[in-house]
């Protein structure tokens, strides 16, 4: 078990400014998780779902669906959710999983809240995501915009069916 996390550890060690804002999206997750301990309201089930959903379908269309039509740039390298797979140029890239799961994020919980710095907050995350996926050439622009309006997308069928359940 420690030889596992200091593997983790090591890897993280090694990681560029743009490679632990990818990461990060991973820490997405815990905030509906949370959510759900503290609040006990099961939406934010819903949302978890929805996260996972939207990075599996996105996935999924990426490999299954457009798959070499659209490719990662020249020079993309370490484009995981781990950023440790190595080479990357010439694979599918549409849409950017990142921004997808990013912009899901962002957009629901927008409209969560009526704090102004939480909303800037959110804002930033998925410039930042967005442009950390462009300047590690793991996708060109039109790719990370379409995974901004895939993850839109999917945030309002989620926001829908809660209502709905509601």
């Amino acid at each position: 078990m420690s030889l596992a996390i200091g593997n983790y550890a090591s890897a993280f060690s090694k990681m560029n400014i743009w490679d632990l804002v990818s990461v990060s999206s991973g820490l997405y997750y815990l905030v509906p998780l949370i959510l759900y301990i503290v609040t006990k309201q099961s939406k934010h089930i819903i949302v978890l779902l929805g996260l996972t959903g939207t990075v599996l379908s996105s996935e999924f269309i990426k490999r299954f669906i457009i798959g070499t039509r659209s490719t990662r740039p020249k020079g993309a390298y370490n484009c995981n959710m781990l950023c440790d797979d190595g080479n990357q140029s010439g694979k599918p890239g549409m849409p950017s999983s990142h921004s997808a799961v990013t912009a899901f994020f962002v957009f629901y919980y927008f409209r969560e809240t009526d704090s102004l710095i939480i909303r800037c907050f959110l804002v930033l995350i998925l410039g930042l995501v967005g442009l950390a996926r462009y300047l590690k050439r793991c996708h060109t622009i039109y790719q990370i915009g379409a995974g901004i309006f895939y993850g839109l997308i999917v945030a309002e069928i989620t926001r829908k069916l809660i209502e709905y359940i509601s």
